[in-house]
Formats: structure tokens, C-alpha cells, sequence
């Protein structure tokens, strides 16, 4: 008898394991308890659901209205209609280390998302007058990679506001490192020249601190070493 359900096991593990993926997650979520919703208020009334490892929300900046929009997996492009300038919102727990119970934003980055908001024009104007004034840098290294769509993917520029048909705004990350009392605040792009490794900017305040790929809009690297700076 012993035997028998030693076998009957041995085929009910073999069974699971044989089982496709998406059987299997349906399987295992029967067992686990669905974590409530948590939620907090952003100024302007801009709600936050805690995602799995940041603040998750959606704001509006209307400067950033008429680029690409760029609200698909990895800033890919999401519609062949320019943008309304609706772009995702990631703010980051002010304790990391703690995922499980995540602290809600601080005062310094509820100020940054607010100084954001108010200074939505000029802001935007100094983040694409740094992507405008490293393209031309970027351009000729691209111009082997890109090859035939050399031309179409990265034209010639002659101010910066002719980078609308070429990049959108994803997403905002407003980081937990913060300086004078403000966050710091990422911007990321996706861009026709690099669908890869993307574009991005990272500020505080109404200064420019880095540019570069994707990465550079939520590295806590880059805006902890121009912190220390003072």
C-alpha cells in the first residue's frame, strides 16, 4: 500500500512539472494570498499603486505633447499619433530595503514632482537642449551601426525642438536620493537611433546632471555621486 502512493506521488510531481507555464502559475496562485492594494496621493491628485518595486502611476506634462509616445514595453513606440504628453510616473520607495512594506514618497521628491509640475515648460526646454547639444557627438557614432537608415533615424538637426518626430518621453522616475530638500528626477526616452538601450536624462531641480542611455534617468549611482558634491 505504501508503495502504491509513493508511485501515485512520484506521477502527481512528474504531472505538475510536465504541466505548461501558464497552468503551472494558475496552479501555484491558488495558494497564495493576494496582497491588498496599496495606494497614496501625489500632488495633483496623481494616485500611486505600489508596483513590485516602485510607486506606479501616469501624469500629464503637456510640454512633452506632440513628440512620440512611447508607452509601450521598453519606451517602444505605442501609436503612430504624436503623443498628448501622458507619461508613466516611478517613484521610489524612500527605504529600498524594504519592498515587502514600502515607505510612501518623501516630502523630497512629493516637492520634486510638484516643482515638476510648475516648471513643466522650462524644465522640458533644458532636458532637450542637453540631448540636442550630445547628438551631434552621437551621430557619427552611430552612422556604421544605423547603415541605410542612417539618414531617416538620425537627420541633421537644427534646433532642438527637431527632435520631436524622433524621441518620446516614457517615463518620470523621481528617485529617493535627494539634495536641498528636492529629489532627484529621471527622464526617459525612447528614441528612433537606439531601441535597445534608449535615452535618458537625469536632472535636480532645473539643473542638468547626466545624459545618456536609458539607465542614466533611474541610476541612484549617478544622482548619489552629484549629491556628494555639495
Amino acid at each position: 500500500m505504501r508503495t502504491n502512493y509513493i508511485f501515485l506521488g512520484v506521477v502527481a510531481v512528474a504531472a505538475f512539472i510536465l504541466m505548461e507555464p501558464g497552468r503551472i502559475r494558475w496552479f501555484l496562485q491558488l495558494f497564495r494570498k493576494k496582497r491588498p492594494e496599496r495606494i497614496v496621493q501625489f500632488p495633483g491628485s496623481v494616485p500611486l499603486k505600489w508596483g513590485e518595486y516602485f510607486w506606479e502611476g501616469k501624469t500629464v506634462l503637456r510640454s512633452w505633447a506632440g513628440f512620440q509616445e512611447r508607452l509601450g514595453p521598453y519606451a517602444w513606440v505605442s501609436s503612430s499619433e504624436p503623443s498628448k504628453g501622458e507619461v508613466r510616473l516611478y517613484v521610489s520607495s524612500p527605504d529600498e530595503n524594504n519592498q515587502k512594506n514600502p515607505a510612501p514618497p518623501s516630502e523630497s521628491q512629493t516637492k520634486a514632482f510638484s516643482y515638476l509640475q510648475e516648471n513643466d515648460q522650462s524644465v522640458q526646454q533644458k532636458v532637450l537642449k542637453a540631448i540636442f547639444d550630445v547628438y551631434s557627438k552621437w551621430r557619427e557614432s552611430y552612422r556604421s551601426f544605423l547603415g541605410q537608415r542612417f539618414d531617416q533615424e538620425m537627420p541633421v538637426l537644427f534646433t532642438p525642438l527637431d527632435l520631436k518626430p524622433l524621441i518620446g518621453l516614457s517615463t518620470i522616475h523621481i528617485l529617493s536620493v535627494d539634495k536641498d530638500g528636492l529629489a532627484y528626477v529621471g527622464f526617459e526616452f525612447g528614441c528612433t537611433w537606439e531601441e535597445e538601450h534608449g535615452l535618458g536624462v537625469m536632472s535636480h531641480r532645473d539643473h542638468i546632471v547626466d545624459v545618456g542611455s536609458a539607465e542614466e534617468a533611474f541610476s541612484t549611482s549617478v544622482a548619489k555621486e552629484h549629491a556628494s558634491k555639495g
